[in-house]
């Protein structure tokens, strides 16, 4: 279990690095260019749609049902995967099939403030990414397959192989002047490792019992799949929501003009990174235990971990709004990524980091809910986040441009977390955190007023906001111990996931297993 755990965040940890490295790259070599943007275009046309049925429907749905059959009915286990495995190998080949067809058709919608010659570079990467489509959905499941059979390699590297495959493409796309050879690394990429996958399953014998399966009917088969459908026709609400928030994005975006469209995904890869290193060491921490605790213990538990969150949210959100501008030139400000695509691309960030609290505690308060088994509470937040978001970004973009886009999906955030807060009986604490963080807040908020532009003047504020955080923390004693407790969690790790596993035998897999990127991009 704790294995498990480790080695899908390290897996995850070394894609995001290598993900990071890929976008320097990119921002190296196109900046915020036509093609930078038609890639992101690419992206979102192709994996939104996929990531309906990779994100939450395996995780949430698949993975458990799998790991339980496992345990009690290895036939109607190793059926179910044959099931969801043809059922997505078929959606990717009417996926690509319809990509080639109606391609055009769908850019022309995502991208309706643009140019032919742009429609034209976007169809041709959309139509290079959906061939890659079934080895994509094939080697999703393969990883959710093998990790109920308590093999976590495949889905650990997959980031790590996505991105390799994805620096190959950027650099023989632009070594060649083929800029359509960026989308087809996604697509050699999956087609690789698919074949890996396929025979580190078989090598490892977990398909030996294929002839006991053979043995059940057609209708046996199909009926070991209806618990799976119908918690996965739950789950997909939430990946519906977040989808949606994306594309219309995309769309909004390409109003503003190209360089947004490119600028928005180099600034999310920032924000997230914050989020990942933040929220998912925590949530293996101490989700797992969340869903055998009493209801009034577990709103004590859930209360007493908001108040350090919050905590850390305000600073890394306050450090990332006033660093803006410097972490950006630091991490993309070089070759093709100029003035112009900083200023744009730190625009977005500066939006985004308003709401990092909302973002993290929307994450934490979500997968609390799910650990409840809370589910329909769940995507209500999400729900909410989502609606606020598309509905606010259209009035934000007109008023500040680029940052609108930014700015919108902090509101949306926000929203989402007071609803998932109130939903799990938490607002309260979280409404009492903010007073008592009030004096850092006052400061980020003078900081950002008075001090003029400038990379020294940024680090000024950065360093006084940092003061003024430490002293409002360790002046509040309950704040102090829930900051130094949340620093501990990963030494009490081993015995909650233990004690998790003691009560919940039928499902051998850590929380979060697996979980992937759901964003319409790389």
């Amino acid at each position: 279990m704790l294995r498990g755990a480790i080695s899908l965040f390290a897996g995850g940890l070394m894609g995001k690095l290598l993900g990071v490295f890929r976008e320097g790259l990119l921002a190296y070599l196109y900046g915020t260019s036509e093609v930078a943007a038609a890639n992101r275009m690419a992206q979102t046309a192709v994996l939104s749609p996929l990531n309906l049925v990779t994100t939450d429907a395996l995780s949430g749905a698949f993975l458990p049902h799998e790991a339980r059959l496992r345990k009690d009915d290895h036939a109607r286990a190793l059926a179910l995967y044959r099931v969801v495995r043809v059922g997505l190998i078929c959606i990717g080949l009417v996926f690509a099939s319809g990509s080639i067809l109606l391609g055009q058709q769908f850019v022309i919608i995502l991208a309706p403030g643009l140019d032919a010659s742009f429609v034209d570079l976007t169809v041709s990467m959309v139509v290079a990414m959906a061939v890659g489509a079934p080895f994509y959905l094939y080697y999703n499941i393969a990883g959710y397959f093998a990790m109920a059979n308590a093999d976590y390699r495949i889905s650990s590297v997959r980031a790590s192989g996505q991105s390799v495959g994805l620096v190959i493409g950027i650099v023989a796309g632009y070594s060649l002047g083929r800029p359509s050879l960026l989308a087809w690394g996604f697509t050699v990429a999956y087609a690789l490792m698919a074949a890996w996958a396929v025979a580190r399953i078989r090598r490892r014998g977990y398909l030996s019992s294929d002839d006991v399966t053979e043995s059940l009917s057609t209708r046996d088969a199909l009926s070991s799949a209806k618990p799976f459908l119908k918690s996965a026709s739950v789950l997909i609400w939430m990946p519906l929501f977040s989808q949606s928030v994306i594309i219309t994005e995309k769309i909004e975006a390409s109003d503003v003009g190209v360089d947004a469209v490119a600028a928005v995904d180099y600034a999310r890869i920032i924000s997230d990174t914050a989020i990942l290193l933040l929220a998912v060491p925590i949530g293996l921490a101490s989700l797992p235990a969340f869903a055998v605790l009493a209801e009034a213990e577990f709103r004590a538990r859930l209360a007493a971990l908001t108040r350090p969150l919050l905590a850390l949210a305000v600073l890394c959100g306050s450090l990332l709004y006033l660093l803006s501008g410097p972490l950006v030139q630091l991490l993309f400000g070089r070759g093709e990524f100029g003035e112009s695509s900083v200023a744009i691309t730190s625009s977005i960030v500066r939006g985004l980091s308003v709401g990092i609290g909302g973002l993290l505690l929307s994450y934490v308060l979500t997968k609390a809910l799910n650990a409840r088994g809370a589910n329909i509470q769940a995507i209500l937040s999400v729900g909410v986040a989502a609606v606020v978001t598309i509905v606010a970004r259209p009035f934000l973009v007109d008023t500040y441009g680029a940052a609108g886009l930014g700015k919108a999906v902090s509101i949306g955030a926000v929203f989402g977390a007071l609803t998932a807060a109130l939903l799990a009986g938490v607002v309260l604490a979280l409404l009492r955190g903010l007073l008592v963080l009030s004096p850092t807040l006052a400061t980020i908020f003078a900081a950002s007023a008075l001090i003029p532009n400038g990379t020294s003047s940024a680090l000024a504020a950065g360093v006084c906001v940092a003061a003024v955080w430490c002293m409002n923390v360790l002046l509040n004693r309950e704040l102090r111990e829930a900051v130094i407790a949340i620093t501990r969690t990963g030494k009490r790790r081993h015995a909650s996931k233990q004690q998790y596993m003691g009560r919940h035998r039928k499902s051998e897999v850590p929380a979060h297993a697996g979980e992937q990127n759901s964003r319409g991009s790389l």
